[in-house]
């Protein structure tokens, strides 16, 4: 699975912002990018993107204002595990002002493909198989379980799905309808929307803890952490 690590820091770089006309992975801490366009046109760009970068990137989406602001940092990836694990610090420090005056905010990323790596995750799990898989078969089985992982790792990934929980906990004040963050994250396939449920913000400021994966906390009916569906 692909693994994120998008963290809030809450203090960070004040970058001076920088117009570009599509969506782009920065990782210069000199500024911060900028585009003006409704969100159809950037998830465009993302699911461009995804094909080609081996890193990934976040953005605040604003919907009143149809602007994406760049707010990740520090990215890096590691493809040393058959899989590209994407790291990048969230900071939306400077956007303050901005953001107080949103009605909605969508933090968006994406999760870049590797074919090179996913054939090869593909092709040894095939290989486990082994005499099950005809030979004659083997190519369109590689090809099966090459599209299983990229929907696989379109999907919001277990850290994902902890930072949505460790900020909505931090906002457990603040009543569902009043807040304004969303969550989303583009694969190949489209673009999945996730949140944390009402019953799951109870649980955790209880003091629960985070279940160790997706698999968990999707299907552990007393802990209904998370609402996860495809929107695009």
């Amino acid at each position: 699975m692909p693994h994120d690590e998008f963290v809030f820091i809450g203090k960070g770089i004040n970058r001076p912002l920088r117009e570009v006309p599509s969506l782009v992975v920065n990782t210069s801490l000199a500024y911060r990018n900028v585009t003006h366009k409704d969100e159809e046109a950037g998830v465009y760009d993302l699911h461009q993107l995804l094909k080609f970068s081996a890193l990934e990137e976040e953005y605040f989406y604003l919907p009143k204002e149809k602007t994406w602001y760049e707010t990740g940092t520090h990215e890096k990836a590691d493809t040393s595990n058959n899989f590209v694990e994407g790291q990048c610090i969230s900071d939306p420090t400077g956007l303050e002002n901005i953001l107080v005056k949103q009605p909605q905010i969508i933090d968006y990323h994406f999760h870049p493909l590797n074919p090179e790596l996913t054939r090869k995750d593909a092709e040894d799990l095939v290989n486990q198989l082994g005499s099950i898989i005809p030979q004659e078969q083997y190519d369109l089985a590689v090809r099966k379980f090459m599209q299983f992982d990229y929907i696989i790792f379109g999907a919001p990934s277990t850290v994902d799905i902890k930072k949505i929980i460790r900020n909505r906990v931090e906002n457990a004040d603040t009543p569902e309808d009043e807040y304004v963050f969303q969550y989303k994250v583009t694969g190949l396939y489209g673009t999945f929307s996730y949140k944390v449920n009402a019953n799951a913000v109870q649980y955790f400021v209880q003091g629960g803890q985070p279940c160790q994966s997706v698999r968990q906390m999707s299907g552990h009916q007393s802990l209904p952490c998370v609402h996860e569906f495809p929107v695009i």
